[in-house]
C-alpha cells in the first residue's frame, strides 16, 4: 500500500511582532483577532503597565483594527508589526 501525502489547509500565521525594538515570532491562527494576538504579545513582552494604549501597526504605520480578524490584513509571511502607543497630533503649545 503506497502512503498519501494529506495536505492540510494552512490555518496559522507566521508574524513577528515588534515592542521596543524587540521582536518575538507569533503564529495566531486566521480566524483570532487583533485584540487576541495583541494579548498574547504584551504578556509574552510581560507588559503591565499601558496595556490599553498599546495597538498593532504595520511598517506603513496602519493600525490594525482589534476586533478584526488578523487573516483579514492578509500580511506577509513573516511580516513585523509594532506594539506601540499611537501617535497623535495631540495638542501642541
Amino acid at each position: 500500500m503506497q502512503g498519501q501525502a494529506t495536505t492540510h489547509p494552512h490555518t496559522k500565521l507566521q508574524i513577528r511582532v515588534n515592542y521596543a525594538g524587540r521582536e518575538h515570532p507569533f503564529h495566531p491562527k486566521f480566524e483570532e483577532t487583533v485584540l487576541a494576538a495583541r494579548s498574547e504579545a504584551m504578556d509574552f513582552f510581560k507588559i503591565v503597565a499601558d496595556r490599553d494604549r498599546l495597538r498593532l501597526y504595520r511598517m506603513d504605520n496602519t493600525e490594525l483594527n482589534d476586533h478584526a480578524a488578523i487573516g483579514a490584513y492578509n500580511l506577509a509571511k513573516h511580516e513585523v508589526l509594532i506594539l506601540r502607543q499611537p501617535q497623535g497630533g495631540g495638542y501642541r503649545c
